[in-house]
């Protein structure tokens, strides 16, 4: 792996630690439908490491999980688990930045932001594992 892809896929990591941390902070103050999103964006940012560590590239959202399904859940590499946190949580996030009458709401915002994390962490894991054996 080059140079170049490695600093791309550390950047996509560094960018889903700072969408979780936003994350939390948002949840405290209670700005929940915000809190949500940014969520679902450290997973997307964790996700798109993965698929881009492999050569994969998709324009869309719809596309990105797609490809994590079909490269990472379908070949056993990630838990369905993870694949259905990520899938509800662009669901919610698109709820909650689109819909005049949606507020998601505290407790489902808080399990949405662990699940976020530990999603996160997954890829890491993944990511890392990989890094190493090249």
């Amino acid at each position: 792996m080059d140079n170049a892809l490695r600093e791309k896929l550390f950047r996509q990591l560094k960018k889903a630690d700072e969408k979780l941390n936003a994350a939390k902070k948002l949840l405290e103050l209670r700005l929940l439908d915000d809190a949500v999103s940014r969520a679902y964006y450290a997973m997307f940012h964790a996700a798109k490491a993965l698929l881009d560590a492999d050569g994969l590239y998709s324009k869309t959202h719809s596309g990105l999980l797609t490809l994590f399904a079909q490269h990472f859940v379908k070949t056993g590499i990630i838990a369905k688990a993870f694949f259905d946190t990520l899938s509800s949580a662009k669901e919610l996030r698109e709820s909650g930045d689109y819909e005049a009458f949606f507020s998601a709401e505290a407790g489902e915002t808080k399990e949405i932001v662990e699940q976020a994390e530990a999603f996160v962490n997954e890829c890491k894991r993944i990511l890392l594992s990989r890094l190493q054996d090249k």
